[in-house]
């Protein structure tokens, strides 16, 4: 872990005088977060500069998170709970320091007799709205380990395919101060690193946090119809919504004309089942998309294919009209 740390810690101190490079360490704020002065998560923001001059790389693991932050068809930088430690001995055993992670995260609904420790904990990640920062997590369940418990704010930026894909983390802390943690940006990332933890794919980690409601075709498109993203992008919101109009409405106009091409050939019972099995071919195949885009694609993919969706339903629907 030293050696692994050390290489990353490296690579800090290389690139403080790249202002380019900086400028993009810098976490940015959302607005929901700017609309909100008195949320504790801004002082994180207030100290970005004190983590890249004097923190401290520790081994980081998730224990609860907003669960829109495990989708990539979305744009937002959402809170987390995160524990962090400086001990090897977790980062040589991280099936142990994920083993710790539910553990903690098991105690928000734990209806076992709790010490005052475990119970501030409880309350903590039951409420899922209040911040707090640098916890120590209780000797007996570290086994005497150091370990910390904290809220980071995860800017998707810095992570690997723009979501949590993963348990653990690098993180960028300040020993003994609160806030205390952000994560270590991906561009810091030891090869050593990515490779033990196997960054290369998506470790799923959904099981291990709250429910989530099955998705519908609208869910799986709806990157950019967002009440947050429509108060930061006004214009890229209404941009999308004419998109998302025309990718629905083209493929029932286009099916609208193929059932009026039956209706040219054919009577009765044929006519009806015609309608209804383009109509059905039609959703399928806007179910199949919108899955695949939320499943395996990220922010910027997901734009330029509904730019260019949108430019292609266009020229589809004005061939159709002068065609017909």
């Amino acid at each position: 872990m030293k050696n692994t740390f050390d290489e990353m810690y490296q690579a800090i101190q290389s690139s403080k005088d790249d202002k380019k490079i900086m400028k993009n360490n810098m976490l940015k704020k959302p607005k929901w977060l700017k609309n909100n002065k008195k949320d504790e998560l801004n002082k994180i923001y207030e100290k970005q500069k004190d983590f890249w001059e004097h923190g401290r790389i520790a081994f980081g693991c998730v224990v609860q998170a907003n669960t829109r932050l495990f989708s990539m068809g979305n744009s937002y930088n959402c809170p987390a709970n995160f524990i962090y430690t400086y001990d090897e001995y977790y980062y040589e055993n991280p099936d142990k320091f994920h083993e710790l992670a539910h553990d903690i995260y098991c105690l928000k609904e734990s209806e076992a007799e709790l010490s005052a420790e475990e119970k501030y904990i409880s309350e903590l990640l039951f409420s899922e709205y209040k911040r707090d920062f640098h916890i120590p997590v209780p000797d007996n369940m570290t086994d005497g380990h150091k370990v910390f418990l904290t809220t980071v704010m995860v800017d998707r930026d810095h992570i690997p395919m723009h979501k949590l894909c993963n348990f653990f983390y690098p993180m960028l802390t300040l020993e003994n101060d609160s806030p205390d943690a952000i994560i270590l940006p991906i561009w810091y990332w030891s090869g050593n690193f990515i490779y033990d933890f196997n960054f290369m794919c998506d470790n799923k980690i959904r099981p291990y946090m709250p429910d989530e409601s099955d998705f519908t075709v609208d869910d799986a498109i709806k990157f950019g119809m967002g009440r947050s993203f429509r108060l930061e992008h006004p214009l890229a919101f209404w941009f999308f919504t004419f998109c998302k109009i025309l990718a629905f409405a083209v493929p029932l106009i286009v099916f609208g004309i193929i059932v009026d091409k039956f209706i040219e050939y054919m009577e009765g019972i044929a006519v009806i089942m015609s309608f209804f099995s383009a109509v059905f071919i039609g959703f399928g195949l806007l179910s199949f998309v919108g899955s695949f885009m939320e499943q395996y694609l990220g922010d910027k993919t997901t734009k330029c294919m509904f730019i260019v969706g949108g430019v292609a339903a266009v020229w589809v629907l004005l061939l159709c009209i002068f065609f017909r």
